[in-house]
């Protein structure tokens, strides 16, 4: 094997140990406490550069893995099988291209599996700490949800408003009743007073009429 493929094979068993960490079910408090110390670490965005370069050297070997499988397959399939040596030559060419682009490929797809791995489990944990700062008793609301209790929030403050305004106006139809209960009184007592005034009147008048008879 040729010194950069036992580089990528390298690669694989480190994508693999580090893959395995974590989906391997540690106890969870561990597992949040090393990955959220890496991400804050920032050792990944500082070797960002370094990572890409690494992973485009895999991605050009393993174009270069498969145009040689190909050529392989190509020339085994054209190859006179009169020669047993060169019959097998071609087969294990055959072979270690293969071999080659199943190395470079599965290091590649490994490596995007393990980025959105990580990707997930630090939304994930990121989310539980939130929830925990929190007290537990308040748990991460979605947008919609936040917009359906600040419509509820303004329809309540509006339906105490016009509760408080009918209040009012029971109020205030109160007071007009008890101002008409008093005029009708006040009218009631201006008449009977007015009455006796007119019988008082009417007996002046009689005594006066008996007096001038008298005389």
């Amino acid at each position: 094997m040729a010194l950069y493929y036992s580089i990528v094979f390298g690669l694989l068993i480190f994508e693999m140990t580090l893959f395995g960490m974590m989906v391997f079910p540690f106890p969870r408090v561990w597992k949040r406490a090393v990955l959220m110390k890496i991400d804050e670490s920032g050792i990944i965005r500082k070797n960002q550069y370094i990572i890409n370069v690494v992973g485009f050297f895999v991605f050009v070997l393993f174009i270069d893995s498969v145009n040689r499988m190909v050529r392989a397959t190509e020339e085994v399939n054209q190859a006179n099988m009169a020669d047993p040596r060169t019959d097998t030559q071609l087969h294990v060419k055959k072979f270690y291209s293969q071999r080659n682009m199943y190395l470079t490929g599965f290091t590649l797809f490994l490596s995007l599996i393990i980025n959105r791995t990580f990707a997930i489990l630090m939304d994930l944990f990121y989310a539980e700490e939130e929830l925990e700062s929190c007290g537990g008793s308040a748990p991460v609301q979605h947008k919609d949800v936040q917009h359906y209790q600040a419509s509820n929030e303004k329809q309540n403050q509006q339906i105490a408003e016009l509760l408080k305004e009918l209040d009012d106006l029971k109020k205030k139809d109160r007071d007009f009743d008890l101002l008409k209960k008093q005029a009708n009184g006040q009218s009631s007592e201006y008449n009977r007073l007015a009455d006796q005034h007119n019988d008082l009147e009417k007996i002046r008048e009689g005594r006066v009429d008996e007096l001038k008879k008298d005389l």
